[in-house]
C-alpha cells in the first residue's frame, strides 16, 4: 500500500517485482531517457514520449544546462554532453502512473527532470523520493 493507504494499482491481483517507481507530482512528471544505441521505449498507456527530432532548440538548451550540472556527466566533454542531450527523449507521466519496474532490462538512463518519482515495495510504504537537483546557486 502507499503512504496514503491506497493500494498501488500494479499490485492488484498480481505478484511481481519487489520494487516499482511511480510518478507522484500534481504537475506533469518529466523524465529524460537517454537511449542506448538501437534501443526503443515501448509505448506506455497514459504517457507521452517526445522524440529528439520534435524537440525545440530552447528545450534542448535547458536540458543541456540541467545535464551539465549532474555529476554523472561531469567527466564528459561539452560536445559529448550536447550529443547525448540531442538524442534524449522527454517523457511525460501522469501522477500515479507506473514508470518502471525493478528487474526490467533497459538500454537507457532516466533522469527526473521535474516532478517527483517515488519507489514502493509491495510490503511496505514508500522507500524513497527522487527529485531533480536544486537550481544552481541554491
Amino acid at each position: 500500500s502507499t503512504a496514503s493507504g491506497a493500494r498501488h494499482p500494479a499490485t492488484e491481483g498480481e505478484r511481481g517485482p519487489i520494487l516499482d517507481f511511480l510518478a507522484l507530482s500534481q504537475d506533469e512528471d518529466v523524465f529524460l531517457r537517454f537511449l542506448g544505441e538501437g534501443s526503443t521505449i515501448p509505448p506506455q498507456l497514459g504517457s507521452l514520449m517526445m522524440p529528439p527530432a520534435s524537440r525545440r532548440e530552447q528545450d534542448l538548451a535547458v536540458t543541456l544546462k540541467a545535464v551539465e550540472e549532474l555529476s554523472f556527466f561531469q567527466n564528459l566533454k561539452p560536445e559529448q554532453r550536447a550529443e547525448i542531450v540531442a538524442s534524449a527523449s522527454l517523457e511525460l507521466y501522469v501522477p500515479g502512473e507506473l514508470v518502471m519496474r525493478v528487474g526490467e532490462r533497459v538500454n537507457s538512463v532516466s533522469i527526473v527532470y521535474s516532478g517527483t518519482l517515488r519507489s514502493y515495495t509491495y510490503t511496505t510504504d514508500a522507500l524513497a523520493k527522487f527529485k531533480p537537483p536544486p537550481p544552481p546557486g541554491r
